[in-house]
């Protein structure tokens, strides 16, 4: 049975994420309209809100259930918004898997992104033109997923933002010889997160550890390093007893 194409999405906001969904949304042909605080008024998301069937809510997570508020007359219409961790009482979980540059992604690439959807949201009659992977979760596990999803997404990038400037400050060497590391240790662990990591955590080679805690103890990442080696301690002694 072929898959009936909505008439018409209005996406709401300006950021990052909508500018990216509306390349995507164009490059794809879905028809759609734009609506920003700071570009237009009141009247004109009232007229193309009639003129919608699915309104996309691309704003704040704090200020979704209020905006949603302020303009009963959204609720009308099917309300989508894309945050990984709110549960709201008026509009449906949609959260594309994915961080958003400043700049657009390659065309192509844009259908391999997944999106989380709240259980019961139907993805394909709601996108019938998109292709992306999409999965279900319950409400209760949101946060849960959204807590993991910013570990695996930010966490790392706050580390490297701090690495690269020692790296370039301390030790006067460019930060882009980092790059093929980083680069080969997601890799390995995309292909064997088992057996991917290595170093002397791995190895169990204190006086190397205890080496680089002298080393950045005047520095600010030796609260990390410290509290990582508490942490990945106390996750091999769960794995050395079986609890993992």
């Amino acid at each position: 049975m072929p898959r009936q194409v909505p008439k018409n999405y209005l996406l709401i906001g300006d950021g990052r994420l909508a500018r990216h969904l509306a390349y995507y949304f164009a490059a794809s042909g879905l028809l759609f309209q734009r609506w920003s605080r700071r570009h237009n008024s009141s009247h004109e998301l009232a007229e193309l809100a009639n003129q919608s069937d699915h309104i996309l809510l691309l704003i704040s997570d704090d200020g979704i259930e209020a905006f949603i508020q302020n303009h009963p007359l959204l609720l009308e219409k099917s309300l989508i918004h894309c945050s990984g961790s709110l549960n709201s009482d008026f509009s449906q979980g949609c959260h594309p898997l994915m961080t958003f540059g400043d700049t657009n992604y390659p065309q192509s690439f844009y259908p391999s992104i997944p999106f989380i959807c709240d259980e019961g949201f139907d993805f394909e009659q709601t996108f019938p033109q998109l292709e992306n992977p999409h999965y279900s979760l319950p409400k209760s596990k949101k946060a849960g997923y959204h807590a993991l999803a910013v570990m695996a997404g930010n966490f790392p990038q706050f580390i490297w933002k701090s690495v690269f400037a020692a790296m370039t400050q301390n030790l006067h060497i460019p930060h882009t010889v980092l790059h093929p590391l980083i680069q080969q240790s997601m890799l390995n662990s995309f292909t064997s997160p088992e057996t991917a990591p290595t170093g002397p955590f791995v190895r169990g080679d204190r006086q190397t550890i205890q080496r680089h805690k002298q080393a950045l103890q005047s520095t600010d990442m030796a609260d990390l390093y410290n509290a990582f080696d508490i942490w990945l301690s106390q996750q091999q002694a769960k794995a050395h007893k079986g609890i993992l």
